[in-house]
Parts: C-alpha cells; sequence; structure tokens
C-alpha cells in the first residue's frame, strides 16, 4: 500500500536474478539465461540490463563491449570518481582472459579496471570502489591463491592452498573491512566451512555460531552482517 509505479520493461524470456540500484535514476537487472559457448558448450549465463528511469530504456551492461563474452562472472555497484557505477568481471572472447569493467549507467561506456592475469578473477569490491582482494586458481595443479592490492595494479598473494577439486570460494567483505568471508576447507578432507580470511592472511572464524549455508551483506556498505542456515 502506498507504493508508487516508478519504470518498467520487457526483459524477455530470462529468469531475473536480482535488482540494484544504481544511484536514484538507474536499476540494474540481473538476468541469467542459456548459452552456447564455442565447441557446443550451454552454461547458464548471467547478464545485466540498465534501466533508465527517467526514459524507460532498457540497455544492456555489454551493448558497447563487442569483444568479451556476454557472461558476468560477478558485479558489484560502487562509487567510482564521485558517481555510482557497476562493476563487473568479464571474459575475453579471444585470449579467455577475466578483466574487471566500471560502467556509467548514463553514458553506457565501460573502462577497464583490472586487465588481469591468466587465471585471475573474483574481485571483492568495496561500495567506494576499491579493489580489496582478489582470487588466483591455475586448473592444471589446483594452485589457489588470496591476493590483497598494495598499491594500483600491485598484487600480493597472503594465502594459498592446493585444491584440484573444489576450491576455495570468494565471498564478500568482513564485518570490519579487514577480511574476507572464504568456502574453503579447514583440513584436508573436511566438508568446506564459511570463515573469514584476513588481509594479513590469517584465519579468523565468523562473527556467529554454526555453519552457515550463506552469508549476509549489508545493503549500503557491502560488509557482513548475518547468515542463513
Amino acid at each position: 500500500p502506498g507504493g508508487e509505479l516508478v519504470g518498467g520493461a520487457r526483459v524477455g524470456e530470462v529468469k531475473i536474478r536480482d535488482l540494484a540500484w544504481v544511484g536514484p535514476d538507474h536499476l540494474l537487472i540481473i538476468t541469467s539465461a542459456a548459452m552456447e559457448y564455442p565447441g557446443g558448450l550451454e552454461v547458464e549465463v548471467a547478464q545485466g540490463e540498465v534501466l533508465d528511469l527517467a526514459n524507460n530504456s532498457l540497455r544492456s551492461v555489454f551493448q558497447n563491449l563487442s569483444d568479451v563474452y556476454r557472461n558476468m562472472l560477478s558485479v558489484h555497484v560502487a562509487q567510482i570518481d564521485g558517481k555510482p557505477q557497476i562493476v563487473f568481471e568479464a571474459q575475453n572472447d579471444d585470449t579467455y582472459q577475466i578483466a574487471l569493467y566500471a560502467l556509467d549507467p548514463v553514458t553506457m561506456r565501460s573502462r577497464v579496471l583490472e586487465r588481469n592475469q591468466p587465471n585471475t578473477r573474483s574481485y571483492v569490491v568495496t561500495p567506494d570502489g576499491r579493489r580489496l582482494a582478489r582470487a588466483n586458481y591455475r586448473q592444471n595443479d589446483g594452485l589457489w591463491q588470496f591476493q590483497v592490492e598494495q598499491g594500483p595494479g600491485a598484487w600480493r598473494t597472503v594465502w594459498s592452498t592446493t585444491a584440484l577439486v573444489d576450491p576455495p570460494v570468494m565471498g564478500g567483505e568482513g564485518p570490519e573491512g579487514d577480511t574476507v568471508a572464504v568456502l574453503a576447507s579447514p583440513v584436508a578432507g573436511a566438508p568446506a566451512i564459511w570463515r573469514l580470511l584476513g588481509l594479513d592472511g590469517v584465519w579468523r572464524p565468523l562473527p556467529f555460531e554454526g555453519d552457515p549455508s550463506s552469508l549476509l551483506y549489508h545493503p549500503r556498505t557491502g560488509r557482513l552482517i548475518g547468515a542463513a542456515y
């Protein structure tokens, strides 16, 4: 009751996975659909549509990116240069390397924030646009590395493990901003559990009891606030 319809658009035969405000005038609609990769491999891919509420137009985040697969491997909304922007990872269709992009929802222009080395992905991005941490995983030998930014374009590995199957999974920023939630096995052969991995490479327990199945993050700060079991 009392709600107001501010806009709408047809997104086609896709699944709507999430919605996120990008400033007061644009809404990011995250969808998923089946896509065939080269070689006939069909995968479920995530895509983004930007709804401009002023003119009720809908535009793809990939409309000005012709050299990438149309699949967002991660997505955040962050303030960069004082403006809300969509930060996402996508894979180059030639080299297969993954880069981190920032999209201005007004101009729909993208720029590269990080042009990755091979095997690098899963950035943790703070709401003010800082790259807090990232993962590097080599499938051939199972080496998984947790890396933190030491300065613009300078990254350092502070923790690593070997996992030929089921490598660790990066979550979001911890409750104090000095850790990242990571789903990983505490010892070889044990089930993976969520814990906090510090930017200094030291593990810490979650600030609540039990082994949650998923974690909850504050919509404004992006930091860990709860969990689901």
